[in-house]
């Protein structure tokens, strides 16, 4: 990113005036995937002073970003939202399905990787999230509990204990993403 600042001479149609403006160009790359916006968010998370965040630069830089990933988050929000349906159907049953099992297995593995992805790219500072450790914590139990109760596992008290940490840590992360349907610009904004 490159912050510059540029004298602009323009002269008027008419060749009499000349008007003289100074101006700052801010050079990012605003896709949200960028490192461009990487840097620029790692730098805005360090910020102690809230103030910052109601600069018009700023707002207009988190509009922007908040405009791109939203359909995203949303996108994510309606998954876990199925996976943690299935997964309620799933423990209810009493002779659950093998290939229903499986089917949640895959896509806890799947949770898993997007996780271990997001620790290869943040490494130490994924762990200072809570929300970060719950999101590795839960499909991990998940594909304990799964693979516990395929052959028929004989505690019941501990699958009972550990599906109810599942359920517990699913919708307390269901909820937290509720906040996603709320625009970030209306708190740091209107305050």
């Amino acid at each position: 990113a490159v912050l510059s600042d540029q004298v602009i001479s323009e002269i008027w149609e008419d060749g009499e005036e000349q008007v003289h403006f100074r101006t700052n160009f801010l050079d990012l790359d605003y896709d949200v995937t960028s490192p461009d916006m990487e840097k620029l968010i790692v730098c805005l998370l360090k910020q102690n002073n809230e103030e910052v965040f109601k600069t018009p630069l700023i707002r207009e830089i988190l509009q922007q970003l908040w405009n791109q990933s939203r359909i995203i988050l949303r996108i994510s929000f309606f998954v876990f939202s199925l996976f943690m349906a299935a997964f309620s159907i799933y423990i209810a049953l009493d002779e659950p399905s093998a290939s229903f099992g499986i089917a949640l297995l895959c896509f806890s593995v799947f949770l898993c990787f997007i996780e271990a992805l997001q620790i290869y790219h943040l490494r130490k500072t994924y762990f200072k999230d809570p929300w970060s450790i719950l999101d590795i914590t839960h499909p991990i139990l998940t594909i304990i509990y799964i693979i516990l109760r395929l052959p028929d596992y004989d505690n019941p008290l501990a699958l009972a204990w550990i599906c109810t940490i599942i359920l517990a840590m699913g919708y307390l992360r269901w909820v937290s993403h509720l906040r996603l349907f709320k625009e970030p610009s209306k708190k740091f904004w209107n305050s």
